[in-house]
């Protein structure tokens, strides 16, 4: 089955007969009540810790929490009163209001320094410090008025907590739980068209897209999912908004993107804030993943308490392929939770990116969204490939170029960033980050993206088209590359020779090398030795590239290069011009000794040596050649075949 948001493989799974399940959302733990039992149970394994209850000692259970370090629970009992329970020694203590008269919202542990849990009030914020002696208890350190406090929600990822407050419930107080202080954003108020409906706690989700915090509405009245974006010092409702379709809808958040499950038509839509078009992909059902665990028996302890637990206690008996999806019981939970209290399975809502590039029929979106994935360069590599097969517009594979190179140069700024490196062009931008994501780098951005650099787009784009493709797909190619190799130099981003090779290569294979002195002209081809190599070598071809290598070795200063080549071509007289006009003072004579001698040109013998030794007269006032110079069996040849004649010549 075709699906692009999958469950997760390994999901929680209970007994639902009977139980109670709560969702514990600073340690990702779902908690089981039955029987008097509390069982914790986690998505990264068996973990289990018990503690006995006595249900009716205090009251009724109606919401169940973990501290983060697993020590205490707390356990609401009633709008009045908290049971606090030390799961090290069992005992319990109780937590009421101080400010009264007030409900008891809900409580929340949190991992500051000062805080170890808030208390949510109709009246407030509270915040409590637990004593951790021989006899625990809590102790409240502050507090924060909210005028009529209506619900309250924690979002532990953002760690932010949300209370919904005045007569609809719509006005907002956001307070973030840093580690070592509490930060208040400035309240707003959501926009209400029905002023008789009271806004929902279920239809207001916080989250973090790309790093910038949002505020998510859930409209239920106009059927639209509206944005707020948080700012410091304010907070402004976005224009772009999401279409619902429905009222019966549930929001989760997956590696920045925003998935709205539709219950009535029984499908997910993606939606990602950084892609033009909104939304990109078809809207296609959940499905599970292939395969599920076995159920297997558990052994359960705490501390010298030690229960056997059969597995029929903690695995549903029906088969997952038998599991209804999308049923009016499912309980989503931000971000990215879902419970089935009927069949007893918790699992995590994940994006199969894989699908996601077979649903999406437009390369163009599609890589705009793999680039901001992780784990996705050989679908954003496939994209790219694709585009060049299937001829599209030039424009949208040059704007596809500049999203790569314009994400690979703020990674690497932001490496040189956090490495507290020079930014120089020649140090920075050649550098390879091949098979590496942003988070395995541990580049401080605030989200996560596969960075792809021109190395994986020679090797695997542009090679590929190359050698697998026809004539008419390599003139493509063509002006492919040249496009990306422009997009390189408007980024700053130097570029490999071999990117500029395999152009002229293909100039080459499609007679179009009338081209490459325009290229050079406006430096779309950069100056390298190799590519000079390539020049000098298209010549029986392409006469003039004799002309462009050897003037592109001269700009590069690479006199023995140059030199090398006139004498490999018996260019001797050439390269003997070439060193008086450059003042070559260094210049070995014994190549060009052995060339003028292996030419059979007698002449031409004499009148390099000669030159040779009036440069030895010009440098050292001697005609003679010294040891290390190595030329004393040519010494030896001008001796045999010419008459000593004077020195005294201006051929330097």
């Amino acid at each position: 089955m075709h699906a692009y948001i999958r469950l997760s493989e390994k999901p929680i799974r209970f007994n639902p007969v009977d139980a109670e399940v709560f969702y514990d959302e600073l340690n990702d733990n779902l908690i089981i009540f039955r029987e008097g039992i509390f069982s914790v149970m986690t998505f990264g394994g068996d973990e289990i810790r018990l503690s006995y209850v006595n249900r009716d000692k205090h009251g009724d259970v109606s919401g169940v929490r973990c501290s983060p370090d697993m020590r205490f629970m707390s356990i609401r009992r009633s709008v009045h009163l908290m049971e606090i329970v030390d799961l090290h020694t069992l005992d319990t203590f109780l937590v009421t209001p101080k400010k009264k008269p007030c409900l008891i919202l809900d409580c929340f542990w949190t991992r500051m320094e000062t805080t170890d849990f808030v208390l949510a009030t109709s009246s407030g914020l509270e915040f409590f410090k637990i004593s951790r002696g021989e006899e625990a208890k809590a102790k409240m350190v502050k507090s924060y008025p909210i005028s009529k406090a209506v619900w309250a929600r924690f979002f532990a990822e953002e760690n932010l907590l949300v209370i919904g407050g005045g007569t609809q419930a719509n006005m907002i107080y956001l307070t973030q739980l840093t580690p070592t202080e509490v930060f208040k954003y400035p309240k707003f108020e959501v926009d209400m068209p029905n002023k008789n409906h009271v806004l929902s706690a279920k239809h207001i989700t916080a989250c973090r897209l790309y790093g910038v915090l949002y505020c998510l509405h859930t409209d239920v009245n106009t059927k639209f999912l509206v944005m707020y974006r948080v700012y410091k010092d304010l907070v402004a409702r976005i224009a772009r908004e999401i279409e619902l379709f429905s009222t019966r809808v549930h929001v989760s958040l997956v590696d920045n993107v925003i998935v709205v499950h539709n219950l009535d038509t029984k499908v997910s839509m993606a939606y990602d804030v950084k892609v033009t078009r909104f939304p990109f992909m078809n809207p296609l059902p959940l499905a599970f993943h292939s395969s599920l665990p076995k159920p297997r028996p558990l052994s359960l302890s705490q501390g010298e308490m030690v229960i056997n637990v059969n597995s029929s206690y903690l695995s549903p008996p029906d088969s997952p392929t038998a599991i209804e999806l999308y049923k009016p019981d499912w309980r989503f939970m931000s971000p990215r939770t879902v419970i089935d209290t009927q069949d007893g399975y918790a699992w995590k809502v994940t994006l199969d990116l894989d699908e996601v590039a077979a649903a999406c029929i437009e390369p163009a979106p599609l890589l705009g969204f793999l680039m901001h994935r992780s784990n996705a360069k050989r679908l954003v590599l496939s994209a790219l490939q694709s585009m060049l097969v299937f001829n599209y517009n030039l424009s949208v594979i040059e704007a596809a170029f500049d999203l790569i190179n314009t994400s690979y140069v703020a990674v690497v700024r932001q490496r040189d960033k956090d490495d507290k490196a020079s930014t120089s062009k020649s140090g920075l931008f050649d550098k390879s980050f091949s098979d590496m994501t942003v988070q395995e780098q541990n580049i401080g951005l605030p989200f996560s993206h596969s960075v792809v650099d021109q190395g994986d787009i020679f090797t695997h784009v542009f090679m590929t088209v190359y050698h697998d493709g026809q004539l008419d797909e390599q003139q493509r190619l063509m002006e492919a590359m040249r496009t990306y190799i422009m997009s390189l130099h408007r980024h700053h981003i130097q570029v490999s020779p071999s990117l500029f090779e395999l152009l002229i290569t293909l100039f080459d294979r499609c007679n179009c090398l009338h081209q490459l002195d325009l290229c050079i002209r406006f430096n779309i081809v950069e100056d390298s030795v190799p590519v000079a190599k390539l020049l000098l070598s298209l010549d029986k071809s392409y006469p003039p590239a004799y002309t462009l290598g050897l003037d592109m070795l001269h700009r590069l200063r690479e006199t023995q290069e140059i030199l090398k080549v006139l004498l490999d071509r018996s260019q001797i007289l050439a390269a003997c011009h070439f060193v008086r006009k450059m003042r070559i003072i260094q210049c070995p004579p014994r190549p060009f000794l052995e060339a003028a001698w292996a030419s059979n040109d007698r002449h031409l013998f004499y009148t390099v040596y000669h030159f040779f030794s009036q440069r030895n007269w010009v440098v050292r006032g001697s005609v003679d050649f010294v040891p290390k110079e190595d030329c004393d069996e040519f010494v030896r040849l001008y001796n045999e075949n010419f008459t000593k004649t004077s020195h005294e010549f201006d051929l330097f």
